[in-house]
């Protein structure tokens, strides 16, 4: 189908219009891969059974999970969803080893769940129990069968097998080796003998406490004190005297800084972590997605990644002339907090303007806060619920002002008018824009009654992490509801929390559908007018917005592990008088800058070059004292930043300069235009064009 499509030009170049959908694009998806690995953001806590989880595994069909540990007891789960540990619950079944070893480390179960065996560091021994029903410990009884290891390491720390029982693996943290040994009858320990086979793994992890493999034997996995998994490769299955190390790695430590177990699930796709940091059980996702193009099959290739990929090419055959292709990469829209939140940083022109962030205010309705940056200048909250013309400000206590600074809110929008507080020549701005939706946010306006415990509808959807009070028809301070706060704040202040502001303190009174409020003139007097904006706390792996707590150090250092990426953070001091502070990663939010505002004044942007907040990959942190110090509580509202499939490209490809072409920007296309010679050994003359939406 021909697709006339406007291009941009760039570097001066002209495209051409191409036929999309022509020729074999061939995807396949590789499980097992700590390249493509990441958080699902999916815990599950041990600790009532046992604080420092070291061994992890789960039965054939994923609905029973086993944690070992230092109590020296074998601990029995089962998940109502298999392999998915947000379902687990523990089934009050444990069993003692410690009558074979006082220094268990291990457990592992034959593949079909009659045999379970133990290794300990007291005995340096592999102790081999029966279980009478398959993956059932409670039917557990010790076979009086062990093989000692220690003549190989005096300290073993993780044992595995093959696939049919034939080989056992033991690692040692003596000599920081894998050792291989061969069983003459499968998974019966009293045939076990040394292969005199090892696999020094020293240089990667100085002490290993998990070894598994892949399902073929031809990967296999270490997991220690370097708080990470690494992978090799064995050319022969199973074999260690064939394996290498494929200088690939995944960290862990953004979850838990003292890992001990490892499994993944049947297929590969999810790999499972035991943590003694936080006694808990971690999944994460190791799939990534291969395009191959071949390009025998035609000339026009097209992409639209909705997840990583990997970009392979297949070489025609061989012809001795020369052959031309053209790959369209095309930007994925993104969706989820993309249509959902916006920040927008804009300069003021004194005219009559329009603000374009892509969300649908006018259909789905929602809430703008704009801010001055460069002056001082009152916090400005406008929403669709009272319309344009009704302004609120964070850091004054008196009611609702009438002035059109919003003529209209828009589908993908919002205009402004040309007041010298939203939009004075050369002053710059930020605007930060809350779309009305599910398990994110909504706005509530409300008529007091003077009613104590009064129920408040909302459509939410979930309990909310935060509620904004603000009286309309008078002055009031704010009112701020934090389901971990222990009290209510104000907006308007830097105090710390305290009980008299109107709202019911106590989470479970904010439910999914409703909230309550006192009749304090704050929230609730009769005859009063109110507005209410409701954040929500989504603690799912597909969470737009979470909201908690952290304490800074002495140094006012702190980490918080969201699972993922910000891109806003709110916070504010509990315990301490303090301002409440605004950050994202638009206005700079890193080592090298970070850049506050204050919603309880009218100050304009303070930049911070030390003492930063800055984003991470799986949440924020603080490690130079300044902007946070001494030791104080905190708590924090924070939204995800957009997640944009990544594409990458086959290393052996050859690209001019040695460079391969980069992922395509949101709602862009890529046009990679590129020759192959000589069956398509060489690749040359690749250009890459900027496409129009």
């Amino acid at each position: 189908m021909s697709n006339n499509k406007d291009f941009k030009v760039k570097n001066g170049i002209q495209p051409t219009v191409y036929q999309e959908g022509v020729g074999t694009v061939v995807s396949a998806v590789e499980a097992y891969s700590l390249a493509a690995a990441s958080y699902d953001s999916v815990s599950f806590s041990v600790a009532s059974q046992d604080g420092t989880p070291y061994s992890l595994r789960f039965n054939n069909s994923g609905t029973k999970m086993f944690v070992f540990g230092a109590t020296e007891s074998v601990y029995q789960y089962s998940l109502s969803t298999a392999f998915d540990i947000s379902t687990a619950s523990y089934d009050s079944v444990s069993f003692s080893v410690t009558s074979q070893d006082a220094n268990p480390i291990d457990i592992v179960f034959n593949t079909d769940g009659t045999k379970m065996y133990m290794v300990g560091y007291q005995t340096d021994k592999v102790h081999q129990y029966s279980l009478s029903t398959a993956f059932d410990i409670s039917t557990l009884s010790y076979d009086s069968v062990n093989f000692s290891v220690g003549t190989q390491d005096a300290n073993p720390r993780a044992i595995t097998f093959n696939g049919d029982g034939s080989k056992l693996y033991m690692a040692g943290v003596s000599s920081d080796a894998i050792y291989q040994y061969s069983l003459s009858t499968a998974y019966d320990l009293s045939t076990a003998s040394y292969d005199s086979v090892s696999l020094s793994v020293a240089t990667e992890d100085t002490n290993v406490f998990s070894v598994t493999f892949n399902g073929e034997g031809s990967t296999f996995y270490i997991l220690g004190t370097s708080d990470a998994v690494h992978q090799y490769s064995l050319s022969t299955e199973y074999d260690l005297s064939t394996a290498s190390y494929d200088s690939v790695s995944f960290s862990i430590s953004s979850q838990d800084t003292a890992p001990y177990g490892m499994a993944f699930n049947n297929d590969g796709t999810k790999l499972y972590i035991s943590g003694g940091t936080g006694d808990s059980i971690y999944q994460y996702s190791t799939v990534l997605t291969t395009n191959t193009l071949d390009l025998s099959s035609g000339s026009v290739f097209k992409i639209t990644p909705t997840s990583d990929i990997e970009v392979q090419l297949s070489n025609p055959a061989a012809s001795g002339t020369s052959s031309g292709a053209t790959l369209l990469l095309d930007g994925a829209e993104t969706t989820g907090v993309a249509s959902t939140f916006s920040t927008t940083l804009y300069t003021g022109t004194a005219t009559a303007r329009t603000i374009t962030n892509g969300l649908d205010l006018a259909g789905d309705g929602g809430m703008t806060w704009l801010k001055a940056r460069s002056t001082t200048g009152h916090n400005h909250l406008a929403d669709t619920e009272r319309g344009g013309n009704k302004w609120l400000y964070s850091n004054l206590t008196q009611g609702q002002d009438t002035v059109a600074y919003i003529p209209s809110f828009n589908s993908d929008g919002f205009d402004l008018n040309t007041s010298a507080a939203i939009n004075a020549s050369g002053t710059t701005y930020v605007s930060w824009t809350f779309k009305k939706q599910t398990k994110f946010f909504d706005v509530v306006t409300y008529a007091g009654d003077g009613v104590s415990g009064r129920q408040i509808a909302h459509n939410l959807g979930s309990a909310p992490g935060i509620i904004m009070i603000k009286r309309t028809n008078a002055t009031d301070d704010w009112a701020v509801f934090h389901k971990d706060a222990g009290g209510i704040l104000e907006l308007n202040n830097t105090g710390a929390a305290g009980s008299g502001a109107g709202i019911y303190t106590n989470a479970a009174e904010q439910t999914s559908t409703v909230f309550r409020v006192f009749n304090n003139t704050t929230t609730n007097a009769s005859g009063s007018t109110y507005v209410a904006y409701l954040f929500a706390d989504n603690t799912a792996p597909d969470s737009l917005i979470k909201c908690g707590t952290f304490t800074t150090d002495a140094g006012g250092n702190f980490s918080v592990n969201l699972g993922w990426e910000p891109q806003w953070v709110m916070v504010k001091s509990t315990n301490f008088t303090d301002s409440w502070m605004l950050m994202d990663v638009k206005r700079g939010m890193s080592q090298t800058a970070t850049n506050v505002l204050r919603p309880n004044t009218n100050a304009a942007e303070s930049a911070y070059g030390q003492g930063y907040c800055t984003a991470t990959a799986t949440g924020f942190t603080a490690t130079t004292a300044g902007l946070f110090t001494g030791s104080k509580n905190f708590i924090y509202m924070a939204i995800r930043a957009e997640s944009v499939p990544t594409i990458t490209y086959n290393t052996a490809l050859k690209w001019p300069s040695g460079t391969a072409p980069t992922s395509p920007a949101i709602g862009e296309t890529d046009v990679i235009t590129f020759n192959t010679t000589d069956g398509g050994t060489t690749y040359k003359s690749a250009l890459a064009i900027d496409g129009a939406k």
